[in-house]
């Protein structure tokens, strides 16, 4: 593994991100030589296709393994997986000075965040992304959390991990549609701050891309990057890093109104065409940015139209966590590769009329 850039989170230690295909060795550069016990927590499918390869590396390193595993999807990102977790680990003897190693995509690492998080009132912890939209998304920022009925990622905390690992062996053995829900999140970052990266996105899916929709490490190195600075410029969303947010109100609501039929990147990639249609209708973006979007995610496999009548989504609009003053917030984008702030603000208050319009079904 390589590593490909150390974050500086304001408030909390820096950490490093190791990005290739030899994990063990990633591990080895990465461990801290305190951390003598470990809670390796995944999903049943990555705890088992990984979860031994990670633990024998670590046993060899002399250190205490606790595998603990819960169902794979969304339906599992609760409070109470959450505590199955923090209840295992208590009986196990597990203290303050254990580490907890993620292993696996967002939710496994969402979860896995926030036990790390509260546990003993904190502790440190790896991750170990195993998915594309892991790597170049919910791996580094800080975020933790669980799902409520009420919504997505409404209960969790900020808590920054030690080590970022982005096992890109793990991806060989992704579908294609999991690899297609991180390329949406890839697509987004390019979107929102790099004009250049989603030129060569374009090019790179004419050019072989969609058949393999495996994208370069350097690319994967560039999302990161991108989602790092954004986070340090804004550790805590007060500000700027709302951007990241773009394609996701619009996005979480149609994950709930299908009961996650329609995964996170999916959904995300639909709501990006929706929330750059809702820019358009402002005047903040081009026809032309717009064409571009849908062309590209329709290239590489994406979904571009709602799964679900406007009707069936709108009660989820009003439980986004970027609501304020009761009303429903968007990031949306100025051109490609830019959402300037309006009024120093880096979302946009929206109608429901505006929602609805923008729909289109």
């Amino acid at each position: 593994m390589r590593r490909i850039l150390e974050i500086h989170p304001r408030g909390a230690p820096a950490y490093p991100v190791l990005c290739g295909p030899d994990l063990v060795e990633g591990l080895r550069e990465v461990w801290a030589p305190s951390w003598k016990k470990a809670a390796l927590i995944g999903d049943d499918n990555t705890l088992g296709m990984f979860g031994e390869h990670v633990a024998a590396a670590l046993r060899e390193r002399g250190v205490e393994v606790l595998k603990l595993s819960f169902a794979p999807g969304e339906a599992s990102k609760t409070r109470g997986t959450k505590q199955a977790l923090e209840d295992a680990m208590l009986r196990a003897g597990l203290d303050r000075h254990a580490v907890v190693v993620g292993l696996g995509g967002g939710i496994v690492l969402d979860v896995a965040g926030f036990v790390a998080a509260t546990f003993m009132r904190g502790i440190d912890h790896v991750f170990v992304a195993t998915t594309l939209l892991a790597q170049v998304d919910a791996s580094v920022g800080g975020k933790t959390g669980v799902n409520t009925v009420d919504g997505k990622n409404l209960i969790g905390a900020f808590h920054h991990p030690r080590a970022v690992l982005l096992d890109t062996a793990a991806l060989a053995q992704l579908p294609p549609d999991e690899l297609r829900n991180g390329l949406a999140e890839a697509i987004k970052h390019a979107v929102i701050e790099d004009a250049a990266l989603f030129a060569s996105f374009e090019a790179w899916a004419a050019n072989g891309g969609a058949a393999s929709l495996r994208p370069p490490i350097d690319v994967i190195a560039t999302c990161v990057g991108i989602k790092a600075q954004v986070v340090a410029d804004d550790p805590r969303e007060h500000g700027r890093r709302k951007i990241l947010n773009f394609g996701h109100t619009v996005g979480h609501a149609i994950e709930h109104a299908t009961s996650h039929a329609m995964p996170h990147g999916k959904a995300v990639a639909v709501g990006m065409v929706i929330e750059a249609r809702l820019a358009l209708a402002r005047g903040r973006l081009s026809e032309e940015a717009l064409v571009r979007l849908v062309a590209l995610l329709t290239r590489l496999g994406l979904p571009t139209r709602p799964p679900c009548p406007f009707v069936t989504a709108a009660p989820y609009f009003s439980r986004d966590k970027k609501n304020r003053d009761g009303a429903i917030h968007c990031a949306l984008p100025s051109r490609i590769g830019e959402i300037a702030p309006v009024d120093g603000a880096y979302t946009t208050p929206v109608t429901v009329d505006e929602l609805r319009e923008a729909w289109g079904n």
